[in-house]
């Protein structure tokens, strides 16, 4: 929940996935806020009194879709640290359970805001708006795109050929991130459900070529 302030609340039973009345995707993308807000993390694996943070980029109204990725990757190991096994090797089950919780929103979180497929999804939920996996894009050139590099996928034995797929693949996941920052920059929410879709297509052609590398 965000308060009157703007600050977002946390508790140990949020982070036990307990219902807190904005579902469990909404505790989920709320706890990123800890990646953006400075200072030490902040763990209840001994209080479950709710703490408060300052307001992060993921809020109720989030129009930034880019994240420091260096300041987010420092913010991570921090975490990791003081959520380490080591740190409550002495701690009861009860505080164990609520550091191991901690721990998996944190990698949740983390994975999250590194991709900007995620993100998207998350940022959009926060407007309210539930991605669709199954919906498709109104684009030809893109929908032939998907088809043939398909085929060149299946086709493709060579790993100089992979390779080459590969950056065509990933000059289209560029311009479909570039769509998503653009769309979240203007509160656009039909523009980045829409992106959300392409880079879905594009992103699927990705793994594929990966999974043959």
């Amino acid at each position: 929940p965000v308060s009157d302030t703007g600050h977002v609340s946390f508790s140990c039973c949020v982070l036990r996935g307990g219902d807190t009345g904005c579902g469990d995707w909404g505790w989920r993308v709320r706890l990123t806020a800890i990646f953006l807000n400075e200072g030490p993390a902040p763990l209840c694996a001994k209080d479950p009194t709710p703490v408060s943070l300052p307001p992060p980029h993921l809020d109720r109204s989030p129009t930034t879709f880019d994240v420091d990725a260096e300041r987010l990757e420092a913010r991570y190991k921090a975490l990791q640290k003081a959520l380490h096994p080591d740190k409550f090797s002495t701690a009861s089950p009860q505080e164990q359970a609520f550091s191991d919780a901690q721990a998996s929103a944190v990698n949740s979180a983390y994975d999250t805001l590194r991709s900007p497929l995620r993100r998207a999804r998350a940022l959009l939920r926060l407007q309210g708006i539930e991605p669709e996996e199954s919906a498709g894009v109104d684009d030809p050139e893109l929908l032939a795109y998907v088809m043939e590099a398909r085929e060149e996928v299946e086709g493709t034995r060579s790993r100089a050929g992979l390779e080459t797929l590969l950056r065509d693949n990933r000059e289209r996941e560029a311009a479909a991130v570039a769509r998503l920052r653009a769309a979240f920059a203007a509160a656009e929410w039909a523009a980045a459900a829409e992106a959300v879709n392409r880079l879905r297509y594009i992103e699927r052609i990705q793994e594929a070529i990966r999974e043959k590398l």
